[in-house]
């Protein structure tokens, strides 16, 4: 008798809104039984709680009073009693305020603070302190001092969101601005590690910068990494081994941009760096190739990202790239490619059955896209490339002297938030639902079912509306284990 596995796959358009098209999804979390995924629904901040295969069970917004204004998560980590969310506010002609809100599974938030200058803030990223505050890293152009440029900061709250102390992370060579993005995470030693984008190297263009605090906030050490072009940091992830940062590079020739990777070890040292190229024969229209995210799965490296360069048509797609954590050389790539949609990933996470969970959003629509990812099967729809190419950049080493960190002031708010419930509005879109890894060969091509092979068996899929009567013909004829 043929034994079948449920494969729990999936990829759906989360629609959280109709009447209003901008939902973007762009941070995730691994619940017990299922996932929260946190974006953007119009003005609004938005929740969306799925199950273990994908479909919407919960959905709320919060909204400032004002209208017109609206919230975009960057940052968001889970507490013992709901999620803390770091990000930022702005209105058509207005400059954007860092805010930093405590919420609970239901949509309640327990205090909402928006805090930084009279000018450009933006929160980037936040991690867990040990006496159960936060700290957030954000960007600023309001101290006058760096205004021309934008400065990046480090504050610090108390577990009630609370301002406790701010930091600037000065740079004396910093003369152009700096990126505003500015990953951070907590690293196993109790310090912190900090990676933005600043134009430190002779060409006054950006590279990677990486800076290690202790547990008590002092510098470590600071390192600079990057190529004779613009290179911006999207991510950093402490490994066994020592750290990767990824992001972009335009470096490679005179219209887009590839992924940019590398590996340094626990002291800050550069152990290998790689590119994932584009076509820099082709100049006819820009090709866009940026890292989103990496995650540690199965002794392997996995990024997603952004990529036009392997897609048909002009719209972009996801690239799925995995790496020899030892050596940085591509193993296998995947891009996979809502047709005549704009696709882009912001966030992975590895699942509790080592599978990738990937957040970001899809123009069917702007919606949320979640899709859950099996490196030893693919997903239906992906093409496997089998071997992207890949290559070593030119890297150079800045020796970054005199960094320092100096405290400031700043003025910070609490605000009120408004909930919206968006349980009954929300609506999602399966994009090939898979049913199931067969451990024979086994195949149905009637009804719209496709089929491809897998280690051990085969995947089969098929549209939504007739999973009913295709489990029935199963249980009929097959043992079923649930996967």
């Amino acid at each position: 008798m043929l034994s079948l596995v449920l494969a729990q796959l999936f990829a759906k358009a989360v629609n959280l809104a109709p009447s209003d098209p901008q939902d973007w999804g762009n941070n995730v979390l691994v619940a017990q039984d299922g996932y929260w995924t946190f974006g953007r629904s119009g003005w609004s901040l938005a929740v969306v709680k799925t199950d273990l295969n994908g479909y919407p069970v919960k959905a709320f917004a919060l909204k400032l009073p004002d209208a017109g204004w609206f919230l975009f998560p960057t940052g968001v980590v889970q507490s013992s009693d709901g999620f803390v969310i770091c990000g930022y506010t702005t209105k058509s002609g207005e400059l954007p305020d860092a805010f930093l809100m405590k919420v609970d599974s239901s949509g309640g938030y327990r205090w909402a603070k928006v805090f930084g200058t009279d000018s450009t803030d933006r929160a980037s990223a936040l991690t867990p302190t040990p006496d159960g505050g936060y700290l957030v890293s954000w960007y600023s152009r309001g101290f006058p001092s760096y205004s021309n440029a934008g400065v990046n900061a480090l504050s610090k709250f108390d577990s009630a969101g609370n301002l406790e102390w701010t930091k600037l992370v000065l740079i004396p060579s910093l003369d152009i601005p700096s990126y505003s993005k500015a990953p951070l995470i907590g690293t196993s030693d109790g310090g912190y590690l900090l990676a933005f984008s600043p134009g430190v190297n002779p060409s006054q263009q950006q590279d990677f910068f990486v800076l290690k605090l202790s547990p008590s906030f002092a510098v470590e050490w600071a390192e600079c990494y990057g190529t004779n072009g613009w290179d911006i940091v999207n991510g950093v992830q402490e490994l066994s081994d020592g750290y990767l940062l990824w992001g972009y590079t335009d470096d490679w020739g005179p219209i887009g941009d590839w992924w940019m990777v590398m590996k340094l070890d626990a002291s800050g040292k550069l152990l290998w760096s790689t590119w994932l190229e584009g076509n820099p024969s082709d100049t006819s229209y820009p090709n866009f190739d940026w890292a989103a995210d990496f995650v540690e799965l199965r002794g392997k490296l996995y990024g997603v990202g952004y990529t036009d360069t392997y897609v048909q048509g002009p719209d972009p797609g996801l690239l799925i790239a995995e790496l020899d954590p030892d050596s940085g050389n591509v193993v296998r790539a995947w891009v996979w490619d809502w047709v005549g949609s704009y696709d882009e990933p912001r966030e992975a996470v590895t699942t509790r059955d080592s599978n990738l969970l990937i957040v970001g959003q899809t123009s069917y629509n702007r919606d949320f896209l979640l899709m859950k990812f099996d490196p030893l099967g693919g997903y239906p729809g992906c093409v496997d490339l089998v071997t992207a190419p890949d290559s070593s950049p030119n890297i150079v080493e800045t020796d970054p002297q005199n960094i320092y960190i100096q405290g400031v002031s700043v003025a910070v708010r609490d605000t009120n938030l408004l909930f919206v419930e968006l349980s009954d509005s929300v609506g999602y879109r399966d994009v090939c639902e898979p049913l199931f890894v067969g451990s024979g060969d086994w195949r149905q091509e009637a009804k719209g079912f496709r089929w491809a092979p897998a280690p051990g068996g085969v995947i089969l899929w098929a549209p939504r509306e007739v999973e009913v009567e295709l489990f029935a013909a199963i249980l009929r004829d097959f043992s079923v284990e649930k996967g």
